[in-house]
């Protein structure tokens, strides 16, 4: 199973890991909280699709 991101509290706040938590969570793409002219809209949006791409290679080698 993908775990969950945890932020480091010494460390200033990363989106990414907060996309990467949602997609873990089961949230969709477009429930992205950021404006798309807000640069953490794209952080964001790397962390969702870093996790989603995890699941999916997970879920292939389950099969295999």
């Amino acid at each position: 199973m993908v775990d969950l991101l945890q932020n480091d509290p010494e460390r200033d706040y990363d989106p990414f890991n907060d996309g990467w938590n949602e997609r873990i969570a089961g949230k969709q793409q477009n429930d992205n909280p950021f404006g798309i002219n807000n640069w953490k809209f794209y952080e964001w949006e790397k962390g969702w699709l870093a996790a989603e791409k995890s699941i999916k290679e997970e879920e292939k080698n389950k099969k295999t």
